[in-house]
C-alpha cells in the first residue's frame, strides 16, 4: 500500500513538472517573432537606430549584436550607440513574464572603417600670456583641414574636455584663473570629416594679473535679465531626434520652422508650436549630398536656401532639391589682397570659398556668408553676381572667419566677426556703420559667438555658446540692453557675469516675431529649446 502511494505521489509529482514545462512553452509560443520596421535597421553616423513593430502581451525585448545581448527595452526603438566596425548582425526577440519568444530575422548592417588618416595631427603647441588670457597657436598640418577641434584638462594626459570647434590655427582661451596650470590637446579635421588623434600635450600655467579697472569694470557693469519661460524641449528619439542642430529658419507663409541638424546631415522640419513633422537631405559626398551643413535662410520665393561649406543648396517648403550652386572667387581686388596678406594663405597658398549662411534684404538681394574669404557674397534675385563687401582683416568693416547674419526691417545687416569676438553693422547699401561687443568675459562682450537674430524693434540679438547667454544690442547704438539667463537672480551683480541658465551651447538661434518665441540650437546636447519671451 505504501508502495501503490509513493507511486502516486511520484506520479503527480512528475505530471505538475510536466504541465509546467508545457506552460512555458505554450507561454513562449504566444510569443511571435518581432517583426522589423520598413528600413531598419538604419545606420545614423556612427551609430545605428532598431525599429520594429510591437508584439502584443510583450513586456519588453531582447537586442542581439553578432549572438551577444545589447540592450532590453521596453519601447520597440533602440539605438546601438557603439556599433562594431564592419558586418553587424541584429536579432531581437520579445520577453513576457521572464520568458522570451521567438527570435526575428537577422539583419545585417555594415560599418565602414576609414582607416586612412589623410592629415596628420596639428604641432609645434605654443603658448604666450596676455593680461586676462591664454593664446595658443599651433602649426597647420598639410592637406585640406575643415575645422580645428581644441580640448583642455586641468590634469596632465587626461579629463579633456572640447573648449572650441575653429578654422583658425590659434586660440584665445579667456577662461582661466591666476595661479592655475592648463593643458591642452588639438585634434584636426579633415576633408573627409575624420578627426586626427590629438596633438601632444602643451602645458600653460596662468601667472598674469587682471587689472584693476578690469575688476571695477565688472562690479559695476549694468547688468539687465529678461526673463523667459519654456515652452517646449526638442529633444526626440530614433531619426527625429536633433545631433547636432546649428541653425534655424521660419517661414511663417508655412507656419514652419526649418532646423539644420549638422550632425545629421538634414533638415528637420516642425510646426510653430515645436512639433516635429518631417526630414529631409542627407549627408553623403556626392555633390548633391550634405557635407557640412550650417546656416539657413527663406527667400522671397519660400524656398529654402542652405549654406554648405563648399556650396548653397535651394530647395522648396516641402524638401525638394530644386538647385546648388558654388560661390566663385572674389572678384574685388581689395578682398584678394586682403586675404592674401593673411598668415592662413601664406601657409595653405590658396584658400576655396566656403559659404555658411545665407539671408536676403529688403530690395531682395541674397547675401552668402564667405567664412574663408571674410567676405559677404551679393546677389540679386534672379541670382545673378552684383557685389561683395567685407575682406580679412581686424579693423572696423574687416571680418576674420564670419558665421552667422541677419537683417532688421530698417535693412541693416548684422554680422557676426567669429576670429574677432565681436558682431558688426552695416548699411542697407553695404556700408560699415559699427561695431557692437568685445572680447571680454561678461556681458555685453563675448567669450564666444554662436548665431544672430532681430527683436520686434529692431535690435540684434546673439548667442555666446561659452558663456550660456543670449544678449540683446541696440542697433542704434551698439551698446548692451541686456540678456536671457540667470533668470532666478541669485547672485550678486559682479558674479553676474557668466550665466546660470538651463541652456547649454547655444548656437543658431531664431526668434518667432508672431508668438515672441525664441528658438535655440544647443549641438552639444543633442537637442534644442523654444521659450516665450517678453521682447
Amino acid at each position: 500500500m505504501l508502495r501503490n502511494m509513493l507511486c502516486k505521489r511520484i506520479g503527480f509529482t512528475l505530471l505538475t513538472l510536466a504541465v509546467i514545462g508545457m506552460t512555458s512553452g505554450a507561454w513562449a509560443q504566444q510569443l511571435p517573432a518581432p517583426n522589423w520596421g520598413a528600413g531598419f535597421p538604419r545606420v545614423m553616423g556612427e551609430k545605428v537606430l532598431l525599429m520594429w513593430l510591437a508584439v502584443p502581451g510583450a513586456e519588453s525585448y531582447k537586442i542581439y549584436r553578432n549572438g551577444e545581448v545589447i540592450g532590453t527595452p521596453s519601447s520597440t526603438n533602440f539605438i546601438d550607440q557603439e556599433p562594431q566596425g564592419g558586418e553587424n548582425r541584429y536579432v531581437i526577440s520579445a520577453i513576457a513574464g521572464g520568458v522570451e519568444g521567438a527570435k526575428s530575422e537577422e539583419k545585417k548592417v555594415t560599418i565602414r572603417i576609414l582607416k586612412e588618416i589623410v592629415v596628420q595631427p596639428p604641432n609645434g603647441l605654443a603658448s604666450r600670456l596676455t593680461d586676462e588670457a591664454i593664446a595658443v597657436v599651433w602649426n597647420r598640418p598639410r592637406g585640406t583641414i575643415l575645422a580645428y577641434n581644441v580640448y583642455r584638462s586641468s590634469e596632465s594626459g587626461k579629463g579633456y574636455e572640447p573648449v572650441a570647434s575653429i578654422q583658425d590655427n590659434n586660440y584665445l582661451d579667456q577662461n582661466v584663473e591666476v595661479g592655475k596650470t592648463y593643458y591642452y590637446t588639438i585634434t584636426a579635421l579633415d576633408a573627409n570629416f575624420i578627426e586626427t588623434p590629438k596633438s601632444k600635450e602643451l602645458a600653460v600655467t596662468f601667472t598674469e594679473k587682471a587689472e584693476v579697472a578690469t575688476l571695477v569694470e565688472l562690479k559695476t557693469y549694468d547688468i539687465s535679465i529678461k526673463p523667459t519661460v519654456l515652452e517646449k524641449r526638442l529633444d526626440f528619439l530614433g531619426s527625429n531626434k536633433l545631433l547636432g542642430a546649428v541653425d534655424s529658419a521660419i517661414s511663417y507663409k508655412e507656419e514652419k520652422v526649418y532646423i539644420v541638424d549638422q550632425t545629421a546631415g538634414n533638415i528637420k522640419v516642425f510646426d510653430l508650436k515645436g512639433n516635429y513633422l518631417f526630414q529631409f537631405g542627407k549627408k553623403g559626398v556626392t555633390d548633391s549630398d550634405f557635407r557640412l551643413p550650417y546656416g539657413i535662410g527663406i527667400g522671397p520665393d519660400g524656398n529654402l536656401y542652405v549654406a554648405d561649406c563648399k556650396q548653397v543648396f535651394v530647395f522648396t517648403p516641402e524638401g525638394k532639391q530644386v538647385k546648388r550652386f558654388s560661390l566663385e572667387p572674389t572678384k574685388s581686388k581689395e578682398i584678394k589682397e586682403a586675404i592674401e596678406a593673411s598668415k592662413e594663405f601664406k601657409m595653405k597658398g590658396k584658400i576655396d570659398p566656403c559659404p555658411t549662411d545665407v539671408v536676403f534684404d529688403k530690395k531682395g538681394n541674397m547675401l552668402v556668408v564667405d567664412n574663408s574669404l571674410a567676405r559677404i557674397v551679393v546677389y540679386d534675385a534672379n541670382g545673378k553676381y552684383k557685389t561683395e563687401f567685407g575682406k580679412y582683416g581686424y579693423g572696423e568693416g574687416e571680418l576674420k572667419h564670419p558665421s552667422y547674419i541677419a537683417v532688421n526691417s530698417l535693412g541693416e545687416i548684422g554680422v557676426v566677426d567669429g576670429m574677432n569676438r565681436r558682431a558688426q553693422i552695416f548699411s542697407e547699401d553695404y556700408e560699415f556703420i559699427r561695431v557692437f561687443g568685445k572680447a571680454k568675459t561678461f556681458v555685453g562682450s563675448f567669450l564666444g559667438l554662436g548665431g544672430i537674430a532681430v527683436t520686434k524693434n529692431d535690435n540684434f540679438v546673439i548667442a555666446d555658446p561659452p558663456m550660456a547667454t543670449i544678449q540683446v544690442f541696440d542697433r542704434a547704438t551698439g551698446e548692451y540692453l541686456y540678456h536671457f539667463g540667470n533668470e532666478k537672480g541669485e547672485l550678486e551683480p559682479e558674479t553676474k557675469q557668466r550665466a546660470l541658465w538651463d541652456v547649454a551651447n547655444p548656437a543658431g538661434i531664431s526668434i518667432d516675431l508672431k508668438n515672441n518665441n525664441l528658438w535655440i540650437c544647443m549641438p552639444r546636447t543633442a537637442s534644442g529649446m523654444i521659450r516665450h519671451i517678453s521682447d
